[in-house]
């Protein structure tokens, strides 16, 4: 995912969530940006996996990485490393099965 797909998609898919009912009333509205966001005490962070540097320096508790069929093992190596000094250490991969030859591909 690029920058600018990652930021697409925190305008049109995060942001109208996060703008109404419940979640309008634990985000604060002071830290709030297509790259940031804070719910109560826990923040969001949005990076693009396009450059294995984009995690660096980022503590994180939680990763969740989409298109994960395109991650680059340096871009994977380094967002592992972001959880190095976490307790949770919780990572989630997510994709979009590939067909090939009529039948989805095995090795995803």
């Amino acid at each position: 995912m690029t920058n600018r797909q990652m930021k697409d998609f925190v305008s049109t898919r995060i942001n109208p969530i996060l703008e109404h009912g419940y979640y309008a009333t634990i985000t604060d509205k002071n830290v709030d940006s297509l790259e940031k966001k804070k719910i109560r005490n826990s923040f969001l962070l949005f990076r693009s996996s396009s450059k294995s540097a984009a995690v660096e320096g980022v503590d994180i508790d939680y990763l969740s990485m989409d298109e994960f069929d395109r991650v680059s093992a340096s871009a994977l190596i380094s967002a592992e490393e972001s959880m190095s000094s976490s307790l949770f250490k919780v990572m989630r991969r997510w994709s979009t099965p590939t067909l090939m030859c009529g039948a989805l591909q095995s090795n995803l």
